[in-house]
C-alpha cells in the first residue's frame, strides 16, 4: 500500500503514523508546510512563509498550496491521501480538488477554530464536506464534528506502546519526596494556571512534607507561569523541565505520584493515556476527551475545570492514600492495554483503509 500524509513533519502523533505504517511495510509519503525528517519517509516540503505560531491572516497563506499538493499528489499517486487537521492542511487539500480522502480532526480545529467568527466556521464545514471519510481522536469531538457534517465519523484514539511507556520499578518510588506532574504544551488552554493554584494550597496545608510540582513542555504562557508561581511563593517547589523528547518523557513520568491535567479544552488526552500506561494515577478536567482517555474514579479522579480548590482536594486524597494511589495506577494500565494500544489502535485504521481500497477496486 502507498499512502501519503499531509501533516507537521516534526509533530510527534503525525511521527507515530507514519512510522507505524512504514513498520508495515508501505510505501509512506508525507507533504508537509515544514521542513523534518522521519525514518523510511520521503517528506515533501511546501513552504508557506508561515507556522503553526502565525496568525490566522498569515496562515492564509496556506491556501495557496493546493496546487502544488495536487501536483504532488498526482505524481506520487497513493493508495490514500490522507490529511490531519481539518483547517490548514484541511482546507488546502479541499481546495485542491483531490477526491476521497481520509480527514483527521485534531482538537482546534473543532473546538476553536469555528468558534472565532461565521466565516471561520463556514470555512471548516467546506473542509469537512470535502472530505471522503472522517476520523476523530475522541468520542467527544466526535459529537462536535457532526454539528458540522452529517458524515458518519470514525473514532481513532491516539494510542500508546505499553512496551515503551510502563513502570520502571528502580526510578518509580521516589522516597524523598511526593511528585505531582504534568508533561503538556505551556499554552492557556490547558489551565496550569489552576494547578499552580492547587499546589499552592496543597503546600500551605502540608507544611511539613517535601514535595515537588515537576512541569514538562514549552510554550506561549511559560514566562506568565514562571511569575505566577514566584508570586504564590512556591517557586523553589516547582521544577520547569521545558520540552522533552519521548525517552525523557517514559523517565519523568516514573517520577510522578500523580499526574494531574488541568485542561479547559482537551481533544482526547493522550498524556492522560501515556500516565496511565506508566501506572501513574491520573486528575483529569471533565473537558472534552480527557473523561474518556481515562477509567473515572478507578484509574482517574475527575474535576471542574477552573477549579484549582477542588484539584487540591483530590490531590490531598490521593497523597493521603498511597495504597489507593497503587491500585488507581495499577487499573490505569489495564485499562490502556485494553482500549489504547497503539499497535490496536493503527489496525483499526488500517482496516479502514483496506476497507477503502476493497470497495474502491469494487467500484461501490
Amino acid at each position: 500500500m502507498k499512502i501519503c500524509y499531509l501533516s507537521h513533519a516534526t509533530n510527534y502523533h503525525t511521527i507515530k503514523w507514519c512510522n507505524y505504517f512504514v513498520n508495515l511495510g508501505y510505501e509512506v509519503h508525507l507533504i508537509s508546510f515544514e521542513e523534518g525528517n522521519i525514518y523510511g519517509v520521503k517528506v515533501h516540503v511546501i513552504k508557506t512563509g508561515t507556522n503553526r505560531t502565525s496568525s490566522d491572516l498569515s496562515k492564509l497563506k496556506y491556501l495557496t498550496s493546493s496546487k502544488q499538493i495536487k501536483n504532488i499528489v498526482n505524481k506520487i499517486n497513493p493508495d490514500i491521501v490522507h490529511v490531519h487537521y481539518a483547517t490548514s492542511y484541511g482546507i488546502s487539500c479541499a481546495l485542491s480538488g483531490i477526491k476521497g480522502y481520509f480527514l483527521s480532526v485534531w482538537g482546534s480545529d473543532i473546538y476553536e477554530f469555528p468558534k472565532k467568527s461565521i466565516l471561520h466556521k463556514y470555512i471548516l464545514k467546506y473542509s469537512l464536506s470535502k472530505a471522503g471519510k472522517i476520523l476523530s481522536t475522541s468520542k467527544d469531538m466526535k459529537k462536535e464534528t457532526e454539528k458540522l457534517t452529517k458524515k458518519n465519523i470514525y473514532v481513532t484514539p491516539f494510542g500508546v506502546d505499553t512496551k515503551e511507556f510502563k513502570k520502571i520499578y528502580n526510578k518509580s518510588e521516589n522516597k524523598d519526596k511526593f511528585v505531582i506532574g504534568l508533561i503538556k504544551s505551556l499554552d492557556p488552554k490547558y489551565g496550569i494556571k489552576d494547578l499552580l493554584q492547587a499546589f499552592k494550597l496543597f503546600v500551605e496545608n502540608n507544611p511539613n512534607i517535601k514535595c515537588e510540582l515537576r512541569i514538562a513542555g514549552d510554550g506561549k504562557e511559560k514566562e506568565e507561569l514562571i511569575k505566577l508561581a514566584k508570586k504564590l511563593g512556591i517557586s523553589e517547589k516547582v521544577v520547569w523541565l521545558g520540552f522533552i523528547q519521548k525517552e525523557k518523557v517514559i523517565e519523568e513520568l516514573n517520577k510522578f505520584d500523580i499526574c494531574v491535567i488541568p485542561s479547559l479544552i482537551e481533544s482526547f488526552g493522550v498524556s492522560a493515556v501515556e500516565a496511565q500506561a506508566c501506572e501513574v494515577p491520573v486528575i483529569v478536567t471533565n473537558v472534552g476527551g480527557l473523561p474518556e482517555a481515562t477509567n473515572p474514579n478507578i484509574s482517574s479522579l475527575v474535576v471542574k475545570p477552573n477549579n484549582p480548590k477542588e484539584i487540591y482536594e483530590k490531590i490531598q486524597y490521593l497523597y493521603e492514600n498511597k495504597e489507593i494511589r497503587r491500585t488507581m495506577g495499577r487499573k490505569g494500565r489495564e485499562y490502556v492495554k485494553k482500549n489504547f494500544e497503539l499497535k490496536d489502535n493503527f489496525k483499526y485504521i488500517d482496516d479502514i483503509y483496506k476497507e477503502y481500497l476493497k470497495k474502491k477496486k469494487f467500484g461501490e
